[in-house]
Order: structure tokens, then sequence, then C-alpha cells
């Protein structure tokens, strides 16, 4: 009957510990680790344009970057921050996201703004027909955090 009750306090102790574990485990979802590369907006656009796409994402896909430019378009939404940083050429699109536990930082940022960011590289995508007058490449970020804004 001991043998019993010891097993059974070891498993709850046990339990307890990762229970504790998981509720106290810090979660990612914003960067903040420092970034492994610097660039600004049209830096980072004309690496992607001019090198291989695959070698490109190879590289920089899952990277810290800090990236910096000039804001143009911002998305507010409480549950999905976002914006949309101006480059050269409006046929690209350089996208990037925010938790919503730095909604706060982004409601204090306006369009036409320079800002400088920490965020996670998702990659490049280019378009499927090079030649369609519509298509975009895209870059996008992730798990963003503001540094600073400009």
């Amino acid at each position: 009957m001991k043998k019993v009750i010891i097993i059974v306090l070891i498993l709850a102790v046990l339990a307890f510990a990762v229970v504790s574990f998981f509720l106290n485990k810090k979660t990612d979802l914003v960067v903040e680790d420092p970034a492994e590369y610097t660039f600004t907006v049209n830096e980072f656009v004309e690496e992607g344009l001019t090198s291989n796409d695959s070698l490109f994402n190879a590289k920089y896909v899952g990277k810290v970057i800090e990236i910096k430019g000039e804001i143009k378009v911002l998305n507010k939404d409480v549950q999905n921050p976002s914006l949309q940083f101006n480059t050269n050429d409006e046929s690209i699109v350089v996208n990037t996201a925010f938790d919503k536990s730095v909604y706060d930082k982004v409601k204090a940022l306006s369009q036409g703004e320079g800002v400088s960011l920490t965020c996670i590289c998702n990659g490049l995508s280019l378009p499927e027909d090079p030649d369609d007058l519509l298509s975009e490449t895209i870059f996008t970020f992730n798990r963003c955090n503001i540094n600073e804004i400009q």
C-alpha cells in the first residue's frame, strides 16, 4: 500500500512539474534575438531580385533580419496587425506581420513614417509568369518587433 501511495505522489509531482513548465514557457510570438542581417528595404529587395530565389531563400528564411524603410500600407487590425514597406517598384510587395501582443506599438505607427523592424524572414515568392503585368514579387516577414520609429 505504501508503494502505491509513493508512486502516486511521484506521478503527481511529475505531472505538476510538466504542467508548470508548459504554462511558464516563453512563447516566441515576437523576435527578441539580435539580427543576423541588417538591410534597408530596397537593399533587401535588390539582393532578392539579383540572386537565385532558391539560394536567397536558403540563406535568409528563418533568420532574424533587421529591416528599415518607409511604411506604405498599415493594417491596424487588433488580431492581425501588419504593414507593407514602400519599395522602388510597385510590383514588389514587402509584407511584415506582428503578433497582437505588440498591437499598442503598431497603433502608434502611421503611413509614410520610417521604421526599423526585427523580423523572421519567410522568404521570397516570385510570380509564376514573369510576363504577367498584374503579378507581384512578394517578400514576407513575421514575428516582427518594432525597434525604432524614424
